[in-house]
């Protein structure tokens, strides 16, 4: 259930440059049944084309394979493919509500303890921004429906975006400095900026508790040399803002 309190991993600190490839996702066929994995791919066509799906036939027929990292892997992977990241999607109003539900026991099955279980949830997140349904009161987003799902408490999914999104893109900057260029204060800088912004699109998520927060800030800073006395200034300024972002992290 959503409402199970999560015990959080210990987290693990990771170089600027460490990044996951994104060549090995892959799920395998080969441990789904081939008229299972074909009707995730008829059903998720259909419902991104807003046609018929029956809610009780693919809740029956999905659940089962959801409850391994294989089919919650081709999940993700056929939903990337219907669904292009960056490219907002209107759905009516029922397949809206099917997904919602799909995507619903996919986290509640989820597992991000390496780095595909990553990835997966990576591309759920990113795609929770660009599918939507138009009501009465005006749009809603997929990520309305799943943002306080206890699995985004999990501090190896920040981590690991946080690398790719943010320490990637400074290590690409500095890529164009000397070699005897001193990166220390800027980096700093840099990292302060970008943990405020990051912290703003993580704190919704799973209602992220303030202690999960500022470890997530004391694990990130530490791994940028920040002293003690550094990173508590930088999460005085977090802890004094409320967040309510609901963008993903700015590159900067």
């Amino acid at each position: 259930s959503s409402d199970t309190p999560l015990s959080l991993p210990a987290p693990i600190r990771r170089q600027a440059t460490q990044e996951l490839d994104q060549n090995t996702f892959f799920y395998d066929s080969q441990t789904i049944r081939p008229e299972v994995l074909e009707y995730l791919k008829i059903s998720m066509k259909k419902i991104a084309d807003s046609e018929p799906v029956s809610q009780n036939e693919a809740l029956d027929t999905l659940k089962p394979i959801f409850r391994s990292e294989y089919g919650r892997r081709a999940f993700a992977a056929i939903l990337q493919n219907v669904f292009p990241a960056g490219k907002q999607t209107e759905l009516a109003e029922k397949q809206f509500k099917l997904l919602v539900a799909l995507l619903t026991h996919v986290l509640n099955d989820f597992s991000c303890s390496n780095g595909a279980g990553y990835i997966s949830l990576k591309i759920l997140l990113e795609s929770s921004y660009d599918i939507t349904w138009v009501g009465e009161k005006g749009r809603n987003f997929m990520r309305d429906y799943i943002m306080n799902h206890v699995i985004w408490q999990d501090l190896f999914f920040w981590e690991q975006y946080w690398q790719q999104k943010v320490a990637k893109a400074f290590s690409e900057y500095l890529r164009n400095k000397p070699d005897d260029y001193d990166t220390t204060a800027e980096e700093k800088i840099y990292i302060s900026k970008a943990l405020k912004d990051f912290v703003a699109t993580m704190a919704p998520w799973g209602k992220m508790p303030t202690e999960t927060l500022q470890l997530f800030v004391e694990n990130i800073a530490k791994s940028h040399n920040f002293t003690e006395e550094e990173t508590e200034l930088v999460w005085e300024s977090i802890s004094t803002v409320s967040y309510t972002h609901l963008t993903l992290p700015t590159i900067y």
